[in-house]
C-alpha cells in the first residue's frame, strides 16, 4: 500500500513539474520578439557612433532620470552567440503602392505605428514621437484637402540568428531591459506624401471621385492640376529609411514647376537607392526583431492593446493639430482684438497640460490595466474634443470679423467713390461756371470823331 502511495505521489509530482515546464515554455520562458523599424530606433540615438546594430548585438535604450531629462543607457553586454543562417531568395519583398490618404488611420496602416512594447522597453517616446504620428500631425484632414502617398517597402534579405541554446543567454550584468537583435532585414522604406489644399471643397471632392491610376507621384500631380487646377497650397513630405531622411517642403500657388521638379528628383533618388540595394552596393537596415537577453524576463508581454493604443495615438495627433491651430489663432489675435482672444492663454495652457498627461501615460502604456487605458482614452478624447470646439468658435468669430471688415472696407470704398464723384462733379461745375463767367469783350464804339 505504501509503494502504491509513493508511486501515486510521484506521478502527481511529475504531472505538476510537466505543467510548470509547459507554463514556463509558453509564458515566462518563451522567447518573445519585438519588431521595430530601424529608422525609429536610429533617430533616437544619433549621437552614438556606429549606431547600426549587427546581428546578436545589444540595443541601447532611454530612461528619464528626471522629468524632461532623458538619459541614453548604452548597452555594454557582449553580442549573443549563435549561427547566422544564410538568407534565401524567398525573403525578398517589393511592395509598392500609391494610395489616397483619408485619415490618420491610413498612415498607421500603410507606414506602421511603433508598438507600445517598443515604446516602453526602449523608452522611445522620451526622445521623440513615432514617425507615423509625426507625419500625420503635419497633414490636414479636411474637405478642402486631397492627400496621396507613394509608399515603397523593399526588402532584399533577412539575417536570422539561430541561437545555440535559448537558455544560454547571459544572466549576469545588466538591468533586465537589455535586448539583442535576433533577426535583421536589409532594405528600405521610401515614402512621398503630397497634400493639395484648395480654396473650394468642391475641387478637392472632384479628385476624391477620380479613378486615375499611376504609381508616379509626378503623374498624379499633373492629374490634380488637370482635374481641379493648381492647388492653393501644396505640401510634400519625404521619408527614406535607407538615407535616414525626413523632410517637409511647402509651396504656394504659382510654384507648380518647383513641385513637379522636386517630385521628379525624388523618383530618381528612390530608383537609385533600390538599384544600389539590389546590386549589393549598400545594405541599409530596414527592420530589427529584438529578443531579451534574460530568458526569465517577461517585459515583452503583449500589453499593447492595439485598438486602444491606436486610439491614444489618434488623440495625440489631435492634440498636436490643436497646438498648430492655436498658433494660427494667436497670429490672428495680434492683428486685431476680439472677445475670443481673452481665452487664448487658458486654451493653450489646457492643451499643453493634456499633452503632458497623455505623453506620460503612453510611455508606460503596457503597464496599465485595460480598464485604465480605456478610461484615459475616453477622458482625453472628451477633453480634446471640447478644446477643438472652443477653437472652432474662436475661428468662427474671426471669420465673422473678416466678413464685417470686408463689408466695412467695401462701404468705405463706395463712400470714397461717392466723395470723389462729388468732388469731380464740383470741379466740373466750377470749370463750367468759370467758362461762362469770363468778362465779355466791350462792344465796338460807334462814336464818330470829326476832325477839325
Amino acid at each position: 500500500m505504501m509503494d502504491k502511495a509513493r508511486v501515486h505521489a510521484l506521478i502527481l509530482l511529475l504531472n505538476y513539474l510537466s505543467l510548470v515546464l509547459l507554463t514556463c515554455i509558453f509564458y515566462s520562458c518563451k522567447a518573445q520578439t519585438l519588431n521595430l523599424l530601424a529608422f525609429e530606433y536610429n533617430r533616437r540615438f544619433q549621437e552614438i557612433p556606429n549606431l547600426s546594430l549587427d546581428i546578436g548585438e545589444c540595443a541601447h535604450y532611454v530612461e528619464e532620470i528626471s522629468p524632461g531629462i532623458p538619459l541614453v543607457k548604452q548597452c555594454m553586454l557582449p553580442p549573443v552567440q549563435g549561427q547566422q543562417l544564410v538568407p534565401t531568395r524567398s525573403y525578398r519583398l517589393n511592395d509598392t503602392q500609391n494610395i489616397q490618404v483619408k485619415s490618420p488611420g491610413d498612415i498607421f496602416t500603410y507606414i506602421g505605428l511603433c508598438d507600445a512594447s517598443a515604446v516602453f522597453t526602449l523608452g522611445l517616446l522620451h526622445r521623440g514621437e513615432c514617425i507615423a504620428i509625426e507625419i500625420a500631425s503635419n497633414l490636414s484632414f479636411n474637405k478642402k484637402t486631397y492627400i496621396r502617398a507613394y509608399i515603397e517597402y523593399y526588402r532584399q534579405k533577412v539575417d536570422i540568428l539561430e541561437l545555440k541554446n535559448d537558455f544560454t543567454a547571459l544572466l549576469t550584468a545588466g538591468h533586465g531591459k537589455e535586448l539583442f537583435v535576433k533577426n535583421r532585414s536589409i532594405g528600405t522604406m521610401e515614402i512621398v506624401l503630397l497634400e493639395a489644399k484648395f480654396h473650394n471643397k468642391r475641387l478637392a471632392g472632384l479628385l476624391k471621385k477620380t479613378r486615375y491610376h499611376s504609381l508616379s507621384m509626378r503623374d498624379w500631380f499633373s492629374h490634380i492640376k488637370t482635374v481641379s487646377g493648381e492647388p492653393a497650397n501644396t505640401k510634400i513630405i519625404r521619408l527614406s529609411t535607407a538615407n535616414n531622411l525626413m523632410e517637409t517642403k511647402k509651396f504656394k500657388v504659382g510654384q507648380s514647376a518647383e513641385v513637379d521638379g522636386l517630385l521628379g528628383r525624388y523618383e530618381g533618388e528612390i530608383l537609385d537607392t533600390r538599384t544600389e540595394i539590389e546590386r549589393g552596393f549598400r545594405e541599409p537596415h530596414l527592420n530589427y526583431a529584438f529578443q531579451p537577453y534574460f530568458a526569465r524576463v517577461s517585459s515583452l508581454r503583449d500589453g499593447s492593446d492595439r485598438v486602444l493604443w491606436e486610439r491614444a495615438s489618434l488623440a495625440e495627433i489631435d492634440i498636436n493639430l490643436a497646438m498648430l491651430r492655436h498658433r494660427s489663432l494667436n497670429r490672428k489675435c495680434k492683428r486685431t482684438f476680439l472677445p475670443a482672444c481673452k481665452l487664448m492663454k487658458k486654451v493653450k495652457k489646457n492643451i499643453r497640460r493634456l499633452k503632458r498627461t497623455l505623453d506620460s501615460k503612453r510611455r508606460d502604456w503596457i503597464t496599465l490595466k485595460h480598464s485604465r487605458k480605456h478610461q484615459i482614452v475616453e477622458a482625453t478624447r472628451k477633453e480634446i474634443d471640447s478644446l477643438l470646439q472652443e477653437q472652432t468658435k474662436m475661428n468662427a468669430q474671426f471669420r465673422q470679423w473678416r466678413r464685417q471688415e470686408k463689408i466695412r472696407k467695401r462701404a468705405e470704398r463706395r463712400s470714397r467713390g461717392k466723395k470723389q464723384l462729388r468732388r469731380k462733379k464740383k470741379k466740373t461745375r466750377a470749370r463750367t461756371n468759370e467758362a461762362f463767367n469770363i468778362t465779355a469783350v466791350p462792344p465796338f464804339n460807334n462814336t464818330i470823331l470829326i476832325s477839325v
